[in-house]
């Protein structure tokens, strides 16, 4: 179960972060213009290669609408978040392929605290799981709320990293906050509710499943 609930948490992170559409195109990287500009934000950011390539600026990148023709690029809020618009603007031929707004924390900052976080994964962790979302501009960590001590190791991780993460506790089809947590704490981000569904048309599409093959007529 622990490693079902990890596999579906990682590809969730990855679907809340990233529109479809970015890796249907994201086979070839465009190249830029001759005087050094890409056509669009969607060429700048295959260009990149992805999260792995974001500079210092960026909080995250998503479809703004759906598709490739206008993304939404997330700065820092600060000096360096602004030079870093400006930077992006100057890159571009199509200047309405991108939609600006501010975050605080960078993707490098949250993505450090995701390595330290799943560095300690494993074993009898009651860590299992934890992905960067970069629209809620968090990490998202998973505790097994059925594990001995899952109450102090959530407000552990909240004190440690304060607004910079979203602390879950999950068991068996269930994704809840961590309330004790919060209440301690007050830093954490707006409650997602993208799990719970997640979870649950997994759970459903698996008893189908089940069901379908018990039900199945056999043959004479």
């Amino acid at each position: 179960m622990k490693r079902f609930l990890v596999i579906i948490f990682t590809l969730t992170c990855l679907m809340a972060a990233f529109c479809p559409a970015f890796a249907a195109e994201a086979c070839t990287v465009p190249p830029a213009a001759a005087e050094g500009k890409y056509a669009t934000m969607g060429d700048l950011y295959q260009a990149w290669g992805g999260h792995e390539g974001y500079p210092d600026y960026i909080c995250g990148v998503w479809s703004t609408d759906g598709g490739m023709e206008n993304l939404t690029v997330a700065v820092t809020d600060d000096a360096a978040g602004e030079q870093g618009r400006e930077e992006i603007l100057s890159l571009l031929e199509n200047t309405d392929s991108v939609t600006f707004t501010t975050l605080t924390y960078s993707y490098q900052e949250l993505s450090a605290i995701m390595e330290e976080v799943s560095a300690q994964m494993g074993g009898d962790s009651l860590i299992i799981g934890c992905g960067v979302y970069e629209m809620d501009n968090t990490v998202h960590i998973m505790i097994n709320k059925d594990g001995e001590g899952a109450d102090a190791v959530a407000k552990d991780l909240a004190k440690q990293y304060g607004g910079k993460v979203l602390v879950e506790m999950t068991g068996p089809f269930q994704n809840m906050i961590a309330e004790d947590a919060v209440l301690t704490y007050g830093e954490f981000a707006e409650e997602t509710n993208r799990m719970p569904v997640i979870l649950l048309i997994a759970a459903l599409a698996a008893a189908g499943a089940a069901l379908a093959l018990k039900l199945k007529p056999k043959k004479k």
